[in-house]
């Protein structure tokens, strides 16, 4: 939901330390996602309208340190909250191929009214140009804002680093 395009990427939860109910980890919406997201997009925190995600659904555990939690990256999920004294060290990530990646960090290397070209940092993309329409999702100057296409070469310039996400090979 926050990141439009990217597809095939898992969210990652990690454990640094135990988490016991009371230190709070992750709960998870079980089943529910395939409804689709519940965002209210008329909103500007996109939260989820209460009242939409059966409460029964929601499901945590105890966590030990090391434990793994990888979830479809469109069940509801959340953090619970902490009732200790302790802290709750944890990662929260997202994983991808490494063969095909959907999404990379790259630098600008040209940049028309139809085309962005980059040079990826690493990994088997390279240089690679893809098309820019106006149905682009464009976040260069804002990362929670999406930007006017018609001023896309305006504020996008060659050296600046990007991530870019792709949604087939062109």
């Amino acid at each position: 939901f926050y990141s439009p395009g990217i597809e095939g990427y898992r969210p990652v939860w990690t454990a640094l330390v135990d988490c016991s109910r009371e230190v709070g980890g992750l709960a998870v919406a079980v089943g529910q996602h395939k409804r689709g997201f519940f965002h209210n997009l008329a909103k500007s925190s996109f939260a989820v309208p209460d009242g939409v995600i059966d409460p029964d659904s929601w499901a945590t555990a105890d966590f030990r340190a090391g434990d793994v939690l990888v979830v479809h990256p469109f069940s509801p999920h959340a953090g619970t909250p902490n009732t200790s004294d302790r802290l709750r060290v944890t990662f929260d990530t997202r994983v991808q191929s490494a063969r095909n990646p959907k999404a990379f960090s790259a630098v600008v290397k040209a940049v028309t009214p139809t085309s962005l070209t980059v040079q990826a940092d690493d990994g088997p993309v390279g240089e690679v140009t893809v098309s820019i329409g106006p149905d682009t999702f464009i976040r260069v100057l804002d990362p929670g804002v999406r930007e006017d296409f018609a001023r896309f070469t305006e504020y996008t310039k060659p050296g600046m680093r990007l991530v870019v996400v792709r949604d087939d090979q062109n």
